[in-house]
């Protein structure tokens, strides 16, 4: 029987977010001829609407995933996800890490409510929605683990990010911020030991003093941190330096130990 098949009928069966690593044996030990059915017209329908069901094969995941659109897996996936408003200092932020995770030819994808994914999907285009229902229509590239038609429900939010956190190899949180709901993204993701780059860290930050011995451009870079991780352009904006001047500042902190420098144009402070 075809695999696709069994998978929709395993979710049927089984309930969302829940693996099934051999959906041929469910199958023969149930044997359930209406679930099969509705299985059979679900996949119908994903046909007609240019849906592909896609076996996972991966005990860590549903049995099947629904997508959208071209969709490669080849390249490293990042997931963005952060608190529903961002002020400006984290728009900046998260504009420079997707632009530059696009350039690198990843993978981006990220849900549909928020700042943090309206931003995302302004800058890629090409991001990949990630759903928490089967509302395929408004998207040319998505994911979900609910078929067509499935209304969203409280739970599935959460299903929703914890299939992304699985499914990424980085996560992008764009802010900390207590209370959001975000947070449960990221210490999922944690969890899971996923790589999870916090673009603007706890507000409470205080850097020391500057080191004695700094430049006026170099004090200049180094007090436009009030973050221990500051993004470029975020920097460029604070200071007003052209490309040039910044980027020779920012290599000769580096060199001086005062800074570290990370993926996607961002500056960790060393103290």
């Amino acid at each position: 029987m075809d695999s696709a098949l069994l998978g929709i009928y395993a979710t049927l069966k089984q309930g969302f977010h829940k693996p099934c690593e051999n959906t041929a044996k469910l199958y023969a030990d149930t044997k359930d001829y209406p679930t099969l059915k509705k299985a059979e017209k679900i996949l119908q329908v994903c046909k007609e609407q240019g849906i592909a069901v896609h076996p996972t094969k991966r005990k860590d995941l549903p049995p099947v995933l629904y997508i959208k659109g071209d969709i490669s897996f080849s390249q490293k996936i990042v997931g963005v996800c952060g608190p529903s408003r961002l002020d400006d200092s984290a728009k900046t932020a998260l504009c420079a890490a997707v632009k530059t995770a696009k350039a690198l030819g990843y993978t981006i994808i990220s849900g549909t409510l928020g700042d943090s994914e309206t931003l995302t999907r302004k800058y890629a285009v090409n991001t990949v929605a990630m759903l928490n229902d089967g509302n395929f229509e408004p998207y040319s590239r998505a994911i979900s683990e609910f078929y067509p038609g499935v209304p969203p429900l409280k739970p599935y939010f959460n299903y929703k990010n914890e299939l992304l956190c699985l499914l990424c190899d980085i996560i992008i949180y764009t802010k900390e911020e207590k209370g959001s709901r975000s947070l449960y993204t990221r210490d999922f993701a944690n969890s899971l030991k996923k790589q999870v780059i916090t673009l603007i860290e706890d507000d409470a930050f205080a850097p020391p003093p500057p080191p004695d011995g700094l430049s006026a451009d170099e004090r200049a870079v180094y007090e436009a941190f009030s973050q221990k991780i500051q993004d470029y352009d975020l920097i460029k904006v604070k200071t007003g330096m052209d490309d040039s001047v910044l980027s020779m500042a920012l290599f000769s902190l580096v060199i001086k130990g005062v800074l570290a420098q990370l993926p996607l144009s961002r500056y960790e402070m060393i103290f």
